[in-house]
């Protein structure tokens, strides 16, 4: 971990140095962990993607508003690969 660390200040004092805008650093093998009321949600249609977001947030405030407190998590990087 201490080698990955190290990695990773080098890595962030380059993007400085040449004024490379950082976006964020994910961490490897980890989970994402989002409350669902932060998502975006989209529907698909023969146009193409749709933003949907207004109305399921409506929805399930209607339907079942203890879902906005719930976090959902999903892996970044599927583990049972190796």
């Amino acid at each position: 971990q201490q080698v990955s660390l190290i990695d990773v200040r080098k890595e962030i004092n380059f993007c400085k140095k040449v004024g490379v805008p950082i976006l964020g650093v994910v961490e490897n093998m980890s989970g994402l962990r989002q409350v669902l009321s932060d998502f975006r949600f989209v529907k698909q249609g023969e146009g193409g993607e749709m933003d949907a977001t207004e109305w399921a947030l409506n929805y399930i405030k209607e339907k079942a508003p203890e879902l906005l407190t719930m976090v959902a998590c999903s892996e970044v990087f599927d583990s049972s690969k190796g």
